[in-house]
C-alpha cells in the first residue's frame, strides 16, 4: 500500500479539494483508494466516501494512541493500492504552540509518509518560494513529496511559480498548478462545518475536481513519490487487547446483538472505527433513517450519532411512528446512546430560530435550541459509579465537543431531574471537571462525541448492556407503540407499556423495567397489561466482512425433521425422503406460524416485510495489473490461460505452475479451503440469488447446487439441473401446497412483486447452505423475511444448515461477495483467483479511458415510472469512462420524473430494462419516444441510444465486469477492449434528423 499525506500551509488553502480530486482521479484509474482524515472532523470523511466509495478513518494524535492510529492504518493494507491522508488546519498547527501534538506533522512522522504541500497562490508569485522554504526547513523530520499550487491564474502563473521554486529550492518537486475555477468550491458552511454530502454538494463536484487533477497535476509523479507503508504487526509495541481487537477481531460471539444506527442527512456524524469496534464485539449494525423510516424490528440497542437535526425539524417531528417507538423503547428499558444531535433528538423537542417548538422523542425532560456560543475542543470523560451504559471500571474515554446547542426547561420544576453519568474534563478550558451525560433508564445522551478507539472497553460495555433481557421487552414495546402511532401519544404509550409488561412477565423479569414518569403535560404514564406469545419473537443474524476480513456471525440454522403427508420429490443433488405433515391451527399474535417442537404449523401463505438495513464497503480493484489473469473451473472460460486440474489440491495450474494464491492449499481429497474454520464444507447448496449462483458456478461449485430461484438464468441452462425453490407464480393446482410468500428487498425494482418460497421442499432437502441476497436491483428476496419464514418452518439455529446473507450495494461489495462465498464453500483460493481476474479487467477498462472526455450517461432500468438503478451502477459508469451526475455509489434505486431527465440532458442513453421479452422492451422504449423533448435529447440527436440486457447492470457478480467492458466500448469505441459479448447491445440507427412512431422503433435498433 502506497501512502501520501495532503497538507496545507494553513486552513482554507484548498487541501480538501485537492485531496478529494486526487482520491477521485486515482479511483478513476482503477486503483483502490483508502481515505483518512487527520483530526476529529466528521464532514471531510463524508466527502471522502463520496469520492472513493469507502468509509474514511479518523487519525488523531490526541484522542488515539500511537498504536491505535497505526492499527487503523494497518488494517487497510491488504485491500488498498494507495492511502490518501488529508491533514487538518495548517501542517504544523496542533493543540498548542510549543509542540506538534495533534498536528498533521505529528501524523506524517508517525506514518512515515511524505507530505504533498498545498499552497494558495492566488496572490503570490516569487514569495511562494520563501513560504515553501520555511515549511520544508521548519521540521527536518518531515519528508516532502512536493508542492501543488492552488488557485493559480493560468499556465504562465504556474510557470513563474515553478521557476521561483527551481531557483531557490531545487530539492522540492512542483507537481501541479490548479487554476481557480468558478463553481468548484465547497458549499457554504453551517455553524462552522460543511453541510453533508446531499443536495448541498452537487454530484458533479467530485467529477470536476478529478478532471482538474487529470489536466493540471502530475498524477504519475505523485504515485511515484508516495511511499510504501511496510509496518508489520510486530512493530506495534507494547501489544495490547486493543490491538488484538482492531487487527484480529473475534470470529464469533455466543450471543450477538442487533444495534440500530440512525443514519441519514440529519444524523451523519460517526467515527467509522466506533462502528467497527461495535461489530468486533458482537453487534450486528442495522441502519435506519429517522427522517423516513420506522424503527427496525428486534433491536437490542440504538445508537444516535451527531448531525444536523435542527435543519430537518418538520420532517423529524412528523415521523411520529418512529418518535413514539423510540420513546416506548426507552421507557421499557431499551439501551440507547446518543451524541450531539442524538441528544437533541431524544429531548422533549427543539426550538427553532423563530421560537417555534418542534416535538421530538421526549425521552428526557429538557428542550434544546441553537445559540451563538460555540463549544469546541478535546475532552476526556470518566464514567461514574451510577453510569447506566459504561461501568466505572472502563476508565477514561477520549472524545471531542463541537456544538452550538443548549438545553432549557419549559417547566422550572423539572430542572435537574436527570442524573449525569460522566465526569468530564475539557482540554480547551481551565475550569476543572464538570458532570456530563444525561441518563434515563438505560438511555444516555451526551454532547461529547466519544472515540471508542481511545478505549475499546466502551464499545464492549454498550454491547454487553444490549445483551440484557430487558431489550426484548423494549423492542416489542417500540413495535407496539409504533403500530398505533396514528391514535396519538397516549395510545402509543399504553400499547408499548402493555407489550413490554407482557414480555417482562413472560420472562420473569418485571423488576428490570423502568417506570416512566411524566415530566410535562405532553407526556404519559405507562401501564402494564396485555399478553405476549413468545413464539413470535425470533432473531436472525448475518455474516459480515470487516475491512476485507470475514467475521462469522451468521446464524447456523438447524433443518428440523418435518412430518409431511406428501408425494415423494425428485432427487435433486441428493436423496430426499418422504414423510407426512400434520397441521394444527395455532398461530401467534404477530401473524407468524408458531413452531412447537419439530412440527411446522400455520397458514400456507405468510407475507412478511423487511426494513432497509445496513451497508458496508470493501475493495473493488486489485493493485497489480501484471498479476496472473486466471479464473477457476466454471461453466464458461474466455480469454484465459490454459487451466489444468490438479486433483491433489483441487486447485488449478496456470501454464503448468501452481499460482501463488494456491501454494498453501492442503493436499488430500475433498475441496480446498483457506478458511480458518474447520467445520464441514457445504455439499448441498440452495442459492436464492442470481449473482451467488453465477459465482458458485464460476468457482467450480455448480455441482453442489440443488436449488435456485427462477431468476437464476445465467449461465444458460442452470435451471435445467436444479429445483426451482422460489417462483413468482405458482400453479393453483400444484401439489406443492407449502409455498410461502416473500416480499422483495427494499430498494429493488419490480414494484414490490412477491416471490413464493417452497418451504416444504427446503425442509425435506436439508441443504447445508442457503445463500440469500438483499439489495439487488432485480430478482432477490428479502433476507429477514426468508430467515423468519425458515425459522417458523422449523429451520432454527443449529449445526446442519448455514444461512449466508449478502448485502451488496457497491462494486466493492460485489467483489467482496466473491471472496465471502469462496470462503464459505471452501474455495477461498479459487475465489482469490477469480477476484484477481475480475479486478484486472476493471483496471484495464479504467486505464483505457482515464484521460478521455467523459460523457453524461443515463441508465434506465424501468420507464413506468422512470427508474435509476443506483447501487453499483454509478461506479460502472465511472469505470467505463462516463459521468453519472444523478446518483451516488451505493444509493438505492429511485424513480425520477421526465423533467429531471430533460434537465440532465444525457449524452448517452441506455435502456437496461427489466422486462420479460425483447418485444416488451421495444414497447417500453416506444412509450418513452412519446414524451415531449425525447427527440431533442443530446443522446438521441447523436444516435447514442442503446438497449442492453439488464443483468449486465443489475446482478452484483462477475457479470458487472462484463457490463463495465460493454459500456466502455459503447462510450469510447477507440478504447477497443478485446472482450466483447456479441449481440448483447442494440444501437439506434435511425438517420440523423429523422423520427419515427413508437410502434416502428424496433425497426431502427440494430446489433452494436
Amino acid at each position: 500500500m502506497k501512502t501520501i499525506l495532503v497538507a496545507g500551509t494553513n486552513s482554507g488553502v484548498g487541501k480538501t479539494s485537492i485531496a478529494l480530486g486526487l482520491m477521485a482521479a486515482f479511483a478513476r484509474r482503477g486503483l483502490r483508494v483508502q481515505p483518512f482524515k487527520v483530526g476529529p472532523d466528521f464532514v471531510d470523511p463524508i466527502y471522502h466516501k463520496a469520492a472513493t466509495g469507502r468509509d474514511s478513518y479518523n487519525l488523531d494524535g490526541w484522542m488515539l494512541s500511537r498504536e491505535v492510529n497505526l492499527a487503523c492504518f494497518m488494517r487497510c493494507i491488504s485491500f488498498t493500492d494507495i492511502a490518501i491522508v488529508e491533514g487538518v488546519m495548517g501542517l504544523y498547527d496542533g493543540r498548542d504552540g510549543k509542540s506538534d501534538s495533534g498536528s498533521t506533522a505529528e501524523m506524517a512522522k508517525l506514518l512515515d509518509t511524505p507530505v504533498l504541500l498545498v499552497l494558495d497562490c492566488w496572490a503570490l508569485a516569487r514569495s511562494a518560494a520563501a513560504v515553501i522554504r520555511g515549511y520544508t526547513s521548519f521540521d527536518p523530520d518531515i519528508k516532502f513529496a512536493g508542492v501543488v499550487f492552488n488557485k493559480v491564474g493560468g499556465t504562465s502563473h504556474t510557470a513563474w511559480l515553478t521557476e521561483a521554486i527551481s531557483a531557490t529550492e531545487p530539492g522540492i518537486k512542483v507537481l501541479g498548478g490548479v487554476p481557480k475555477s468558478a463553481g468548484i468550491e465547497l458549499p457554504e458552511k453551517h455553524l462552522g462545518v460543511h453541510l453533508p454530502a446531499g443536495e448541498e454538494m452537487p454530484l458533479n463536484y467530485i467529477h470536476r475536481l478529478a478532471e482538474l487533477m487529470e489536466m493540471h497535476v502530475d498524477l504519475d509523479a505523485i504515485l511515484q513519490q508516495a511511499t510504501s507503508f511496510e509496518l508489520t504487526q510486530r512493530d506495534l509495541v507494547p501489544s495490547s487487547s486493543t490491538m488484538d481487537l482492531i487487527l484480529n477481531p473475534p470470529e464469533g460471539h455466543p450471543k450477538p446483538v442487533r444495534i440500530g444506527i440512525a443514519r441519514d442527512d440529519a444524523f451523519c456524524f460517526y467515527y467509522h472505527e466506533n462502528l467497527l469496534l461495535l461489530q468486533s464485539t458482537g453487534a450486528e449494525l442495522v441502519e435506519f433513517s429517522p427522517l423516513r423510516d420506522t424503527l427496525p424490528p428486534r433491536l437490542d440497542g440504538i445508537y444516535f450519532g451527531g448531525g444536523y437535526p435542527e435543519l430537518y425539524l418538520e420532517q423529524l417531528s412528523s415521523n411520529t411512528r418512529l418518535l413514539y417507538g423510540i420513546r416506548a423503547f426507552a421507557s421499557a428499558g431499551g439501551v440507547i446512546f446518543g451524541e450531539g444531535g442524538g441528544l437533541m433528538y431524544l429531548s422533549q423537542g427543539i426550538e427553532d430560530e423563530e421560537q417555534q417548538k418542534w416535538s421530538m422523542c421526549g425521552v428526557f425532560p429538557f428542550w434544546t435550541r441553537m445559540q451563538p456560543v460555540m463549544h469546541m475542543g478535546y475532552v476526556t470523560v470518566t464514567p461514574e459509579e451510577n453510569c447506566v451504559l459504561f461501568p466505572s471500571s472502563v476508565g477514561e474515554i477520549r472524545g471531542q465537543i463541537y456544538h452550538f446547542c443548549e438545553t432549557f426547561y419549559s417547566n422550572s420544576s423539572a430542572i435537574n431531574l436527570c442524573p449525569k453519568g460522566f465526569v468530564m474534563k475539557a482540554e480547551y478550558q481551565k475550569l476543572g471537571e464538570d458532570f456530563e451525560g444525561f441518563m434515563y433508564g438505560n438511555t444516555m445522551v451526551t454532547f461529547v462525541h466519544l472515540h471508542f478507539g481511545s478505549n475499546p472497553a466502551a464499545a464492549q460495555s454498550i454491547v454487553e448492556r444490549c445483551r440484557m433481557d430487558t431489550t426484548k421487552a423494549a423492542a416489542v414495546a417500540a413495535a407496539s407503540a409504533s403500530a398505533v402511532a396514528a391514535a396519538g401519544p397516549v395510545a402509543a404509550a399504553a400499547a408499548g407499556a402493555a407489550a413490554a409488561s407482557a414480555v417482562a412477565e413472560a420472562m420473569g423479569d418485571t423488576k428490570s423495567l423502568v417506570p416512566y414518569q411524566s415530566v410535562s403535560d405532553s407526556h404519559f404514564t405507562l401501564r402494564r397489561s396485555g399478553s405476549f406469545d413468545s413464539g413470535s419473537s425470533r432473531q436472525s443474524y448475518e455474516g459480515r466482512r470487516i475491512n476485507g476480513r470475514l467475521v462469522r456471525s451468521e446464524s447456523e440454522l438447524w433443518v428440523g425433521q418435518v412430518d409431511q403427508k406428501h408425494d415423494s420429490y425428485n432427487r435433486v443433488g441428493g436423496e430426499i425422503t418422504k414423510s407426512t405433515l400434520e397441521y394444527s391451527p395455532g398461530t401467534s399474535k404477530a401473524g407468524f406460524a408458531s413452531t412447537k417442537g419439530k412440527g411446522y404449523t400455520g397458514p400456507d401463505d405468510i407475507l412478511i416485510m423487511n426494513p432497509k438495513e445496513g451497508r458496508r464497503y470493501g475493495d473493488i480493484l486489485g493493485s497489480n495489473s501484471n498479476e496472473a489473469i486466471a479464473i477457476v473451473q466454471g461453466s464458461r472460460r474466455k480469454n484465459l490461460p490454459p487451466l489444468t486440474s490438479n486433483r491433489r489440491t483441487f486447485g488449478w495450474l496456470i501454464n503448468g505452475e501452481v499460482p501463488r494464491h494456491l501454494e498453501r492449499v492442503p493436499s488430500g481429497g475433498g475441496f480446498s479451503s483457506s478458511s480458518p474454520s474447520s467445520k464441514t464444507l457445504p455439499e448441498r447448496i440452495v442459492s436464492l440469488s442470481p449473482s451467488a449462483t453465477e459465482i458458485l458456478i464460476e468457482l467450480g461449485a455448480g455441482k453442489r447446487l440443488i436449488g435456485v430461484t427462477e431468476s437464476c438464468r445465467r449461465p444458460g441452462g442452470v435451471m435445467n439441473d436444479q429445483y426451482i425453490v422460489c417462483r413468482s407464480k405458482v400453479d393453483p393446482g400444484s401439489r406443492f401446497q407449502t409455498y410461502v410468500e416473500v416480499q422483495k428487498s427494499a430498494g429493488t425494482l419490480g414494484k414490490g412483486i412477491s416471490m413464493r418460497l417452497d418451504v416444504s421442499w427446503l425442509c425435506k432437502a436439508k441443504p447445508d447452505l442457503i445463500i440469500i441476497q438483499d439489495s439487488s436491483l432485480h430478482g432477490d428476496t428479502c433476507s429477514s423475511s426468508i430467515v423468519g419464514i425458515l425459522a417458523q418452518a422449523g429451520l432454527e439455529s443449529g449445526k446442519n444448515t448455514n444461512i449466508m446473507i449478502l448485502k451488496p450495494h457497491t462494486m466493492a461489495d460485489a467483489m467482496a461477495s466473491v471472496l465471502d462465498i469462496g470462503d464459505m464453500v471452501g474455495l477461498y483460493h479459487e475465489a482469490c483467483l477469480l477476484g484477481d481476474w475480475l479486478r484486472s479487467r476493471l483496471r484495464e477498462a479504467a486505464a483505457a479511458v482515464a484521460r478521455l472526455r467523459r460523457p453524461r450517461v443515463l441508465v434506465l432500468h424501468a420507464v413506468d415510472p422512470f427508474v435509476l438503478g443506483g447501487h453499483w451502477v454509478p461506479e460502472i459508469v465511472g469505470l467505463a469512462g462516463g459521468l453519472d451526475a444523478l446518483q451516488r455509489p451505493g444509493c438505492n434505486a429511485e424513480s425520477v420524473i421526465w423533467r429531471r431527465i430533460i434537465n440532465y440532458a444525457p449524452e448517452v442513453l441506455i435502456f437496461a430494462l427489466i422486462s420479460s421479452s425483447v418485444e416488451q422492451t421495444f414497447s417500453e422504449v416506444g412509450k418513452v419516444t412519446r414524451f415531449s423533448g425525447f427527440w431533442s435529447l443530446p443522446a438521441v440527436e447523436a444516435r447514442r441510444v442503446y438497449i442492453c440486457e439488464h443483468f449486465f447492470f443489475s446482478s452484483p457478480g462477475p457479470k458487472l465486469v462484463d457490463g463495465v467492458e460493454l459500456l466502455t466500448n459503447m462510450l469510447h469505441p477507440t478504447a477497443a477492449l478485446s472482450r466483447q459479448v456479441p449481440g448483447a447491445v442494440l444501437r439506434l440507427t435511425l438517420s440523423s434528423g429523422q423520427t419515427c412512431s413508437p410502434d416502428q422503433i424496433s425497426k431502427h435498433f440494430q446489433p452494436y
